[in-house]
């Protein structure tokens, strides 16, 4: 019996000739059905980022997507030094939703469509209530009560955004397994 095979998920860009450089092949067997061990994780963006805050435009993020075959990719979104508008933190539902919709389109109709990580760099001074510890970094795993997108009046402007987040603090541990490298958002 063959096994089933469907056409490679990522977007062109990541093509190189006839193969996919995410997947190494035209296309991939049906989830669970891996012939071949997964791919450790692959960097594919890694970028500044600006937003419009809560009221106005200014703000700035550092977006990271990691690939890997069979699951759902890994964004970063990262809190940066210059950032002297809404947080991250304060935007993530939107941002999560304006991340996704930029590099990862194929994934919008998917549950999740992505694992979405919250990253704040050890240099940062805490900004939230959450237990951050000054001059020790954090990384956190954002769920959303609903991945259905939802428009929004914020700020006098129409935005989309995903259902009321909820945070989980993350380890070395898990950052590995997502990641491949723990230290790979110490760069």
């Amino acid at each position: 019996m063959t096994q089933q095979r469907m056409p490679c998920p990522h977007p062109p860009d990541h093509r190189e000739g006839a193969n996919c450089r995410l997947c190494g092949d035209t296309g991939y067997v049906l989830p669970g059905r891996f012939p071949w061990p997964p791919l450790e994780p692959t960097k594919t963006r890694d970028e500044r980022r600006d937003f419009r805050g809560l009221w106005v435009d200014g703000g700035i993020c550092r977006v990271r997507i990691y690939e890997a075959r069979g699951r759902p990719p890994v964004v970063v979104l990262t809190e940066l030094e210059e950032n002297r508008n809404s947080s991250v933190t304060n935007m993530i539902e939107h941002l999560a939703y304006e991340v996704l919709r930029a590099y990862l389109p194929h994934r919008l109709e998917e549950v999740p469509p992505a694992i979405v990580l919250e990253h704040y760099p050890p240099h940062r001074p805490p900004r939230t209530g959450r237990g951050r510890e000054p001059g020790k970094g954090d990384v956190d795993q954002v769920t959303f009560a609903t991945w259905r997108p939802v428009v929004e009046w914020l700020g006098g402007v129409g935005r989309v955004r995903y259902g009321e987040p909820s945070w989980v603090r993350l380890g070395p541990d898990e950052l590995a397994r997502l990641l491949g490298d723990p230290a790979a958002l110490d760069d």
